[in-house]
């Protein structure tokens, strides 16, 4: 399905030159989530930040909202060459937010106090990210405690899939060419290939030797791009486990992940 295409009000919001490419014209703001909701690793702010000229759009979880947790976000989301890459950013008048640029000396411009129509761009990211992360979890069947699993696949997923205003996804506007990767949502079932002695000594000597489990997002290098590697829970380690904590993501190579179907659908098996 086709993204809405960029109205008057988001291209002219920030009065700044229509952006080109890749880091022309960011935008930045935080979503503090109540403590009751906070995510297995106890997270309980989250940096969403929105390119304007490719809409690649990401959002990044941490337990504190400060400018170290901001500088964070701006590194993964730029890369290694953040202060080449990253032309100009737009955000509200956050203090953490303008420490961070200010510490990593980024062009950097505010919306006006108390006209929230002035910071339009980057609220609207916000509410994206909000909306598909729950529809995501929900569709999981995973507990809340797993938003961030959620929110981080949800974003990969909707750079890698959805069309914008130009034909092309974003991940297309950005590095050039298609996602050659598995696209898998968030909490199908998948067979994978053990890695670890532990997991391959449960693996029957007479199988497949594959292990079941759930698939809980992509695993991304700094600057969004993709790494090859698949997050999956194990599935005897979700079904034993007293707690969220007691379960352990597995980073596994995509050529050893198998999602499994059911007269062409994902099992969704939570």
């Amino acid at each position: 399905m086709k993204a809405p295409s960029r109205s008057k009000s988001e291209r002219d919001c920030d009065a700044l030159p229509e952006p080109v490419k890749f880091g022309d014209n960011g935008t930045l703001d935080h979503k503090v989530i109540n403590d009751d909701d906070k995510s297995r690793s106890e997270d309980r702010n989250v940096c969403v930040i929105l390119d304007r000229a490719t809409y690649w759009l990401q959002a990044y979880a941490d337990k504190h909202k400060s400018a170290e947790a901001t500088i964070r976000a701006l590194q993964q989301f730029f890369g290694p060459q953040l202060q080449q890459v990253c032309k100009h950013l737009y955000s509200d008048n956050s203090k953490e937010i303008q420490a961070a640029c200010k510490h990593l000396m980024l062009s950097h411009d505010t919306s006006i106090s108390h006209v929230p129509q002035s910071n339009g761009v980057a609220e609207n990211a916000v509410k994206r990210v909000k909306e598909g992360t729950a529809c995501t979890l929900t569709q999981s069947g995973f507990c809340d405690a797993w938003w961030v699993h959620a929110m981080n696949c949800f974003c990969f997923l909707k750079n890698v899939v959805d069309i914008l205003w130009n034909n092309k996804t974003a991940y297309s506007t950005r590095f050039g060419q298609e996602f050659r990767g598995p696209i898998i949502p968030f909490g199908a079932e998948v067979h994978y290939y053990p890695n670890s002695p532990a997991d391959r000594s449960r693996s029957h000597e007479m199988s497949n030797k594959h292990l079941s489990g759930i698939f809980l997002g992509y695993k991304q290098q700094a600057g969004g791009g993709w790494s090859d590697i698949l997050w999956i829970a194990d599935w005897d380690e979700v079904n034993e486990a007293k707690h969220v904590s007691q379960i352990y993501p597995r980073g596994v190579p995509y050529q050893q992940v198998v999602p499994q179907l059911l007269n062409g659908e994902f099992v969704l098996p939570l």
